[in-house]
């Protein structure tokens, strides 16, 4: 199966080439409209996903003081080989204004399908992927404001767990099974109203890991 996994990675680096999403976070205020976003993701080959039902956003990743209403976003499948990266735009049903732009980078690997090497470099991945993105952000809206990385406890370390319980989700107090999942936040706020949340959340006896970035205008 990890031989299976490898050339299928293989197949596709082949086919898309090696590229990566550069986050512009003044898009927030420069695209017009859905529109103007719509043209763009077509513009660089992207597939739209798009639901056909509302998805909500929580108030922690999109306050939304001033109670818009917005509609079912439209959302893209962007190529970026090896991660799945997929843009949401969240716009205002009246007049098609942007509100949010959600970027969500998974991986192409269901969880448990890698062997220890590939569990290891997804790690190295997803961290380079995160201190990339960071150093944008920053550079973009100055320091971050607020951050919080509780992955530094675990590091790239991969934690064998030989306990008896079938989930994560059956730990209790009673439990032998040890909690390690983990999730790191960091915010920005620039000067001229561009917010940026971005977060990462991993686990490393599953090997789960996945990066979330929302930015929004005051």
């Amino acid at each position: 199966m990890y031989k299976i996994a490898a050339i299928v990675s293989a197949l596709l680096l082949i086919r898309c080439g090696a590229s990566k999403t550069t986050i512009d976070a003044s898009k927030i205020h420069t695209f017009r409209n859905i529109s103007s976003a719509i043209s763009y993701e077509n513009s660089i080959g992207s597939v739209d996903t798009s639901p056909n039902h509302t998805i909500e956003l929580a108030d922690s990743m999109y306050p939304n003081h001033k109670g818009f209403e917005l509609a079912i976003p439209k959302m893209f499948q962007q190529v970026e080989v090896p991660f799945i990266c997929t843009v949401s735009y969240y716009y205002v049903k009246k007049d098609s204004s942007i509100k949010v732009i959600f970027y969500q980078w998974d991986n192409p690997n269901p969880v448990g399908h890698e062997n220890v090497i590939g569990t290891k470099n997804k790690f190295k991945r997803f961290k380079n992927k995160w201190n990339q993105l960071a150093g944008q952000l920053s550079n973009q809206l100055g320091k971050p404001h607020y951050t919080s990385i509780a992955s530094a406890k675990y590091g790239d370390k991969i934690i064998v767990d030989e306990s008896t319980e079938d989930s994560i989700w059956s730990i209790d107090n009673n439990s032998t099974k040890q909690n390690t999942t983990w999730r790191d936040d960091m915010k920005w706020k620039s000067d001229n109203g561009v917010n940026a949340y971005m977060f990462m959340f991993g686990d490393n006896r599953t090997g789960y890991r996945q990066i979330r970035l929302v930015i929004y205008g005051d």
